[in-house]
């Protein structure tokens, strides 16, 4: 044999070769994905699988959003504001500027971004309060 057919066989024998590595993967991916499930599409029911204690779990309400009180103390304080104080505060947290509370409750922008300093204020130093009385006891 000449070394032109021995490099034809070898190149015709590497090229079966691969081409049956490639079939054989192939064929375990389809068998793999026959018995494996993909979470892309599921994620809603996967969220439906799980549970969660909501026991002690409050919830405000402001402008058709809904917001999550887990921390007790937080919510009495929430709960002793004015409902306008109220309104100004939740809507800050949702992320919403002093300009658009202004327009949303018809009030100077100045004087929305005033008393929600003074709201933060006055919950920063009662929920300062009554953490350390709850240390000292």
């Amino acid at each position: 044999m000449e070394t032109k057919d021995i490099t034809e066989l070898f190149d015709i024998y590497c090229r079966k070769v691969l081409k049956n590595k490639q079939i054989d993967y192939y064929r375990t991916e389809a068998s793999r994905k026959k018995w494996e499930a993909s979470f892309d599409g599921t994620s809603e029911e996967v969220e439906n699988l799980q549970t969660l204690d909501d026991y002690f779990v409050k919830k405000l309400r402001v402008d058709g959003y809904e917001m999550e009180i887990k921390d007790d103390d937080l919510w009495e304080h929430l709960m002793n504001l004015q409902p306008q104080e109220l309104r100004i505060i939740l809507s800050y947290a949702l992320g919403c500027s002093d300009y658009q509370i202004s327009e949303e409750l018809d009030m100077p922008r100045r004087t929305v971004s005033a008393k929600r300093n003074r709201i933060l204020e006055l919950l920063r130093k009662e929920l300062e309060r009554s953490r350390d009385f709850e240390k000292s006891e």
